[in-house]
């Protein structure tokens, strides 16, 4: 016995295939350091692995260390609402990180492993495509009258690069809802 099949609710099911599989492709977020969390420390720090330096004039940066070349970083904030950095991976796989740090002024302030557990280690469906480093609020490194943010000198993220590992993302929902489709739009021609 041969069943008869609604091509139109074929082709509405492979319409919403395609949407959905589109939607769980959305972009990752930021994970962010406030400086609430970081312990602040007198000195100078470095990173080999990557420091980014604000260009001036410019919210770009030019980069040091061993991963210069895999990020980008852009710098903003002014002296009332407090500075950050943001460190976006783009196509590249998220780092491992060790620690991270911003310098203001003679201070700098450090996030350390634990700070970024949550970082390297995601819950299930978060993906992070950057990082902000905040110097603002709470702990904010500030002039002596505390009355103004001081500005980036540099920031650094300590790590290694991560691991290609790309997950579906929905594309295999995606690539049955166009096949789907593709068989709804032939049966209209063959009739």
């Amino acid at each position: 016995m041969m069943t008869k099949m609604n091509f139109g609710r074929l082709i509405g099911a492979g319409a919403c295939a395609v949407v959905f599989g589109l939607a769980t492709q959305a972009n990752g977020i930021s994970f962010d350091l406030y400086s609430s969390g970081a312990s602040m420390n007198e000195g100078n720090i470095n990173s080999l692995f990557y420091e980014p330096h604000p260009a001036v004039g410019s919210t770009a940066a030019y980069t040091l260390g061993t991963a210069k070349d895999l990020y980008s970083t852009t710098f903003g904030g002014d002296d009332t609402a407090g500075f950050w950095v943001n460190v976006a991976f783009g196509s590249n796989p998220k780092p491992v990180l060790e620690s991270a740090f911003l310098k203001a002024g003679n201070s700098y302030l450090l996030w350390n492993d634990d700070d970024l557990k949550a970082f390297n280690n995601p819950v299930p469906g978060v993906t992070y495509d950057s990082i902000t480093l905040w110097n603002s609020g709470s702990g904010g490194i500030q002039n002596p009258p505390k009355n103004a943010y001081l500005g980036t000198s540099h920031a650094g993220l300590n790590g290694s690069p991560g691991t290609t590992s790309v997950p579906d993302g929905g594309m295999t929902i995606m690539l049955l809802g166009m096949a789907l489709g593709g068989l709804g739009y032939a049966r209209r021609l063959v009739k």
